[in-house]
């Protein structure tokens, strides 16, 4: 019985589910024009923000792409190249809300790639900042 159920709930599940949709620049972008317009820096490179929604969505994003800049590949014998997994290479102290900015300049100077994904407009905006060197 508990089988049958778990089924059913499963199945549920993936009926009712909705596939998640990639953001173009132009869903992104009002969204952290509005994160930015409301934030307060409170110093030691902490801030707060309105808690909104949009803000969320544009910080969790930012965040993300934050957390993989920082990450870096490792060759067959376990050591660290010097190429991150997103082909940036930001220097250390770099923060989620100067990212942010960095999007939203990018974003504003080329209205005419914001129906590509906002990944692609991240990491254009991103690799034009901070270029791997070789």
């Amino acid at each position: 019985m508990k089988a049958s159920f778990c089924v059913l709930y499963a199945f549920l599940g993936l009926f009712f589910a909705e596939p998640a949709l990639a953001l173009t620049g132009n869903e992104l972008l009002p969204k952290c024009d509005k994160f930015l317009s409301r934030i307060e820096v409170v110093g030691d490179g902490r801030f707060k923000y309105d808690g909104s929604t949009d803000s969320a969505e544009c910080f969790g994003f930012a965040q993300a792409i934050h957390t993989l800049a920082y990450l870096y590949v490792l060759d067959d014998s376990g050591i660290v190249e010097k190429q991150s997994i997103l082909r940036i290479c930001p220097p250390s102290g770099v923060t989620v809300v100067q990212m942010i900015r960095m999007f939203v300049k990018y974003a504003k100077d080329n209205p005419d790639q914001l129906n590509n994904d906002a990944v692609f407009l991240a990491m254009s905006a991103l690799g034009q900042a901070y270029r791997c060197k070789t």
